[in-house]
């Protein structure tokens, strides 16, 4: 079970058939499988074998799925890498990862050369494959050529597929391990929900680096035959033209998508008739904006899922949407899902718990974290700390967020993670993150910090852009002149944080 297999399958069946479509440029099955092919080679002519790990830090583009079938085809491992972290991710997740390979472009490739040397034991051991040449031990051109074909492996749908990174409550990465029958069963799934046949046209807005832009979306269309149309960004008005333009069959994207969307001057006119397929998740959508939908025939389903669920996990039927607008659908066949009380019972059917989850789409634990993987895991459920309720028709309804997470336009960010990077900036000696509500964003991320008196907010935005990326960096920072609440443990007073954010705002400090 290699889902590299699935390219050889459409490249047989269908080679002049368009895989993926970028910025006006197609790459049809056949390309894709001999230059997935070439790439492969070179990977294990550069000492890639069977478990090794090949980074990707890619932007959306024709190049991520090339890097997709080529890591499986060599056996190894893939690791999505977000071209938004900031130098601190690449450098905890380098270290931690341990890949053999990571592919880039020539803007990134710097910034893999700074991060590696501060934080790899030996840098020398990673290669850097450029996709455009300029940087890559054997020329990108040559591989493409398709002269050369890879050594089969044998994989099976145990071997690992993917390490994608999620954080806990420690904000130390967690790489949750997704084997290849995991995705393929849950992108059976997904193609069986959302109707995908080899017909589709599947926008993807989201980025590749996401388990929801590369499992959810990319992977289960990749499977199914379908054509993916790459976005560079998620931008409003131009998704709106290529739904229209292309004729696009199924999207899935956050609701402020959705919402700006709606609020574009070009939607009364849209013809969105090709849309058999929209999906959103990450934050309730107002019935209003469902209903403006639904009067141009695109019902919106609401999802729930999460990486260790190789993403989604639930979805309703068209008029299981429509009938239950608040809900996320029922569990997909490849999991199971129960709520249960806090002693592990399950709950009647519409009390409110904590949901737990296994089955065939599950990860197998996280990469070198045997006491996360055990927490995370028990009594054979893994326990998902999202709490909600499944009622008597077994439709799905979350009704809280996982501790501490903030969901900002859909992206998960985890403020222990933040905070562990703020607390090493120059006169930081203490901070909170936290998330405020947004009318755009759902939520967006906040900071209080406490420490020298010389604390100024620009600088501090400055850096944390440099550590962070610019979109887990809090959009307020507020500074403390007194020490911030603790508990009689020694430990931060979570529970106090909004009151404390309302004083220093109506006091005027810096924002």
């Amino acid at each position: 079970m290699n889902l590299a297999r699935y390219v050889d399958y459409w490249a047989g069946l269908r080679a002049d058939a368009p895989a993926a479509v970028f910025g006006g440029r197609t790459l049809s099955w056949g390309e894709l499988n001999r230059q997935a092919d070439a790439m492969a080679a070179t990977l294990q002519r550069l000492g890639v074998a069977k478990g090794d790990r090949v980074g990707c830090l890619l932007d959306n583009r024709l190049e991520w799925p090339l890097a997709w079938c080529a890591a499986f085809k060599a056996g190894a491992i893939l690791v999505p890498l977000n071209p938004r972290y900031g130098d601190f991710e690449l450098r905890e997740i380098a270290a931690l990862v341990e890949c053999r390979v990571i592919v880039s472009l020539a803007p990134h490739i710097a910034r893999l050369d700074a991060a590696l040397a501060a934080r790899v034991a030996d840098p020398q051991a990673v290669h850097l494959f450029a996709m455009d040449g300029s940087h890559a031990p054997v020329a990108c051109e040559a591989a493409a050529a398709g002269h050369d074909r890879p050594a089969p492996v044998e994989v099976s749908g145990e071997d690992i597929a993917v390490i994608t990174f999620t954080s806990g409550s420690t904000g130390l990465p967690k790489g949750a391990m997704l084997s290849h029958g995991a995705i393929g069963a849950v992108d059976a799934s997904i193609i069986r929900a959302y109707g995908y046949t080899c017909e589709s046209r599947v926008l993807l807005l989201a980025p590749f680096a996401f388990t929801g832009g590369v499992i959810s979306v990319f992977s289960p269309a990749y499977i199914a035959g379908a054509c993916t149309y790459i976005a560079a960004s998620p931008d409003p008005e131009a998704a709106l033209r290529t739904i229209v333009d292309e004729r696009i069959t199924a999207l899935t994207g956050v609701p402020i998508l959705w919402e700006r969307m709606a609020a574009s001057p070009a939607f009364e006119a849209a013809d969105l008739g090709s849309m058999s397929s929209a999906a959103t998740g990450g934050a309730p959508v107002p019935q209003s904006l469902l209903q403006r939908y639904l009067d141009k025939g695109v019902r919106i389903r609401q999802v729930y899922g999460f990486t260790e669920a190789s993403g989604l996990i639930s979805a309703p039927s068209e008029d299981q949407a429509l009938a239950k607008p608040w809900a996320c659908g029922t569990p997909l066949p490849s999991v199971q899902l129960r709520v249960v009380d806090g002693d592990g019972k399950t709950c009647p059917p519409g009390e409110v718990g904590e949901f737990v989850a296994r089955g065939d789409q599950m990860f197998s634990g996280y990469w070198r974290n045997p006491e996360g993987t055990a927490e995370a895991w028990r009594h054979g459920w893994y326990h998902t700390g999202d709490l909600g309720r499944i009622d008597a028709d077994g439709h799905v309804q979350v009704t809280d967020r996982k501790k501490n997470m903030v969901i900002s336009g859909g992206v998960n960010i985890y403020p222990a993670e933040v905070e562990r990077a703020m607390s090493a900036l120059a006169g930081v000696a203490e901070v909170l993150a936290f998330g405020v509500p947004d009318a755009d964003w759902g939520e967006r991320l906040v900071a209080v910090v406490h420490g020298d008196a010389a604390l100024a907010v620009e600088p501090l935005m400055a850096q944390c852009k440099t550590a962070l990326g610019a979109y887990k960096t809090p959009k307020e920072i507020l500074v403390s002149h007194e020490p911030l609440p603790r508990t009689s443990s020694g430990k931060v007073l979570r529970a106090g944080l909004p009151g404390l954010y309302e004083r220093l705002r109506a006091e005027g400090r810096p924002q």
